[in-house]
């Protein structure tokens, strides 16, 4: 499953931008973490440069996933 989204991260040093990202649910969800991916280029940490690829082990959410966890945790936390 795929799910497209816009981000506006309020309050932030990203204030004012929309950034593109895709969560990607597979088989195994909500066993295990959607794979998420910015669209739009983005300087966070956990955000591959290149790829826009958000790195599980550097985003503590899906780093310690927990079932109960829900899309709005995952795009709160990416402020």
């Amino acid at each position: 499953m795929l799910m497209v989204c816009s981000l506006n991260l309020f309050q932030t040093v990203h204030e004012g931008c929309i950034y593109q990202l895709k969560l990607f649910y597979d088989k195994d969800y909500p066993e295990k973490p959607p794979n998420v991916r910015f669209h739009t280029r983005i300087k966070m940490t956990c955000v591959n440069h290149e790829t826009g690829v958000v790195d599980l082990k550097k985003f503590g959410m899906l780093a310690n996933w927990q079932r109960d966890f829900t899309m709005e945790n995952i795009l709160m936390q990416l402020k």
